[in-house]
């Protein structure tokens, strides 16, 4: 057409061309139907079958134009609602009911989102909150499970402390009695003796007197190391214990009995492995233990013709040590033993019933064992076990 009319169509380009085989004219949007003619509904068959007939009789114009059939109108519809016009000029609008029409699904699916955070969040929080009261419950109560612990720290403590200061009563009454009673009768017979010297030899009271010293001593120096272990037990200054051979340690305890009893005739036999039997104790209260032991059997058979005492140590299992005290003394029923070890029951007509409950005490603190039976040679039979330590343990102690 712009040929036609003499323009030079090189000063004209079409933006975006479409292609398409209606018309000869070239296009940049699709094409849509121009005139049209209504066919109603309410027309019967015949008249609208007239009037296509006319309409495709029609001869196509010369540029391409012609009339036709409609088959479909989308294209129209779709041109309506690109432009937002006709039937479509809503869509120029926001409503309420455009948004809803439009965004139905999203709406529906955060409005469903939305309360299933909120709930997720108000149990969250719920269970937080359940959770930190729980908790707040658990350390309160750890708090005075903590404080009522140390309560019955401070009570153990102190229970603890107050049977070791009757333990080292007990001691004192216990120990301190016979050396006094030896110093005084040692006294007495020095005194005796100094008086009655004029009318004997020189060197014979000189003798005398220096038997007398030495026992004198012993049992002043046996006295002074009773109170010494109180004494440091009080002020806290008490060693720690030591890793000593427990065969050292009888053979010690034994010279010493037969040093300060006045019945150390009585003979003793001691039978051991030539092994070393190491255990971690303070010295004193070993020895302490077998003095008493040996004394209450020294005790038993001061009436006996042939007395007898006869120690034995071995092996119990391979962390502890048995060892056995019995004598040859008098026939002990069963309700005699059955009353051993326990306090104020003594079969000594002035004891005091506190040596064997003495010993049972310390032996129970090294978390040892004593048990008191019928000896085979007729007598009381000691039994006391032990833990032991092993050799290359000994230099860590």
């Amino acid at each position: 057409m712009l040929q036609k009319n003499g323009i030079d169509t090189s000063f004209f380009k079409v933006l975006d061309p479409k292609s398409q085989n209606y018309i000869q004219c070239q296009v940049s949007t699709e094409l849509f139907p121009n005139w049209s003619i209504m066919i109603s509904s309410n027309l019967d068959f015949a008249t609208q079958h007239s009037i296509l007939k006319g309409i495709n009789s029609l001869s196509r114009e010369k540029d391409g134009i012609a009339w036709g059939y409609a088959a479909e109108s989308s294209a129209i519809h779709d041109m309506y609602r690109e432009l937002k016009r006709g039937p479509y000029e809503y869509l120029r609008h926001w409503t309420i009911s455009r948004i809803w029409e439009e965004y139905r699904l999203w709406i529906i699916m955060t409005l469903i989102f939305t309360a299933l955070f909120t709930i997720h969040y108000g149990y969250i929080r719920l269970l937080i909150h359940k959770r930190t009261h729980e908790l707040e419950q658990a350390l309160a109560t750890q708090k005075r499970l903590i404080q009522k612990n140390k309560e019955l720290s401070k009570k153990f403590a102190s229970t603890q402390s107050t049977t070791h200061l009757s333990y080292f009563s007990t001691l004192v009454a216990h120990e301190l009695s016979q050396p006094l009673s030896g110093i005084i009768l040692y006294a007495t017979t020095l005194q005796q003796l100094l008086q009655n010297c004029t009318n004997r030899p020189l060197h014979t009271v000189i003798e005398q007197l220096i038997s007398i010293v030495d026992k004198l001593l012993h049992r002043a120096i046996k006295s002074a190391e009773v109170v010494n272990e109180v004494r440091k037990y009080a002020k806290g200054d008490r060693k720690q214990k030591q890793v000593v051979d427990l065969t050292t340690i009888f053979n010690e305890a034994i010279q010493e009995f037969r040093v300060t009893e006045l019945t150390c005739e009585i003979p003793i036999t001691f039978q051991h492995p030539p092994k070393t039997y190491l255990v971690l104790v303070f010295p004193f209260d070993l020895k302490f233990v077998l003095i008493n032991i040996l004394r209450n059997s020294a005790h038993a058979l001061r009436e006996h013709t042939q007395p007898h005492i006869l120690i034995t140590m071995q092996n119990d299992s391979h962390d502890k040590v048995l060892w056995q005290i019995e004598d040859n003394g008098l026939h002990l029923s069963d309700s005699t033993i059955a009353l051993m070890g326990k306090p104020v029951n003594s079969l000594k007509n002035n004891g005091l019933g506190l040596g064997l409950s003495l010993v049972k005490f310390i032996i129970e603190s090294y978390q040892g064992d004593i048990c008191f039976t019928r000896s085979s040679l007729g007598g009381l039979k000691i039994e006391i076990t032990l833990h032991i330590i092993k050799p290359e343990l000994s230099n860590h102690q």
